[in-house]
């Protein structure tokens, strides 16, 4: 336990962490140090029985002591990657861009991610040292983008999450680099929907497509002639017959034929049906 300016009430040391917007107590100290160790379960069972507002403020203050930044308290070593006590606090509602302090100093849990990444990768002795940066950090980095992390935001205002990514991270770890990279496009593929009005929620309609006449006329040649054939023998009876305007008419020649009106024999070389 340390003193804050010279105050009588005694704090818990992750105050220097974060801003004082919560009422500082013993339970809210404890819930730090259990965060601190991955209590997720925990730490999620006293989230779940606040308020949806108060858990998300709590959530969003705890998910800034699990990751490194340039104001981390002299002789304390970086917390462990905890990506189960990440998941837990963003399910919570915690925002990955809230930022604490003032002035210069205001920091986020997205911006110390982009600085930690980038001062070890510039600095020091880089991503390549195994207690450096380990996947499970990388995985927690992924959590960040998907939870809505800003993508424009940039450390020293020129490298972002994309950039950051493709210098330091996909040659040392190319799986959990492509991992992040394709979570960075489709956050951005969502933005963009979202801004044109498009719901991608739903599986795209396929569009009816229209037939040439072209293709009308290439199908028609190659497609069999009997399919568009009359049977042979209504085509040998209706090459005879044509239409008179009146009826149909035996076109023939000296076709005979006989037929009986009111009792009598008529014989024509023509005769006509109706």
């Amino acid at each position: 336990m340390i003193k804050w300016n010279g105050q009588a009430n005694k704090v818990h040391w992750t105050d220097q962490l974060v801003d004082h917007s919560i009422e500082i107590n013993p339970e809210m100290a404890f819930l730090r140090l259990a965060t601190l160790y991955g209590l997720a379960n925990y730490v999620g069972d006293k989230l779940a029985q606040l308020d949806r507002k108060a858990a998300a403020s709590i959530a969003s203050i705890l998910l800034q002591l699990l990751l490194p930044c340039d104001r981390w308290p002299e002789g304390m070593d970086y917390p462990l990657e905890r990506p189960e006590m990440v998941s837990t606090l963003l399910h919570h509602g915690a925002d990955p861009d809230l930022h604490h302090g003032e002035g210069p100093h205001q920091t986020s849990p997205w911006s110390n991610m982009l600085w930690y990444i980038n001062t070890t990768g510039n600095y020091g002795e880089g991503l390549d040292r195994p207690n450096r940066v380990r996947p499970s950090f990388l995985r927690i980095m992924k959590l960040l983008v998907t939870a809505g992390a800003d993508l424009r935001s940039a450390t020293n205002g020129v490298y972002n999450a994309e950039s950051i990514v493709k210098k330091y991270i996909v040659h040392r770890f190319p799986e959990e680099g492509r991992d992040i990279l394709n979570e960075i496009t489709r956050k951005k593929l969502l933005g963009l929907a979202k801004k044109s009005g498009k719901d991608l929620s739903r599986p795209p309609r396929k569009k009816k497509r229209l037939v040439r006449r072209s293709e009308l006329t290439s199908l028609s040649r190659s497609a069999s002639p009997k399919l568009f054939s009359l049977p042979q023998r209504i085509q040998k009876r209706s090459s005879n017959l044509h239409y008179d305007g009146v009826g149909l008419t035996n076109t023939r020649a000296h076709v005979r034929s006989s037929c009986v009106t009111h009792g009598k024999h008529i014989t024509g070389s023509k005769s006509r049906y109706r």
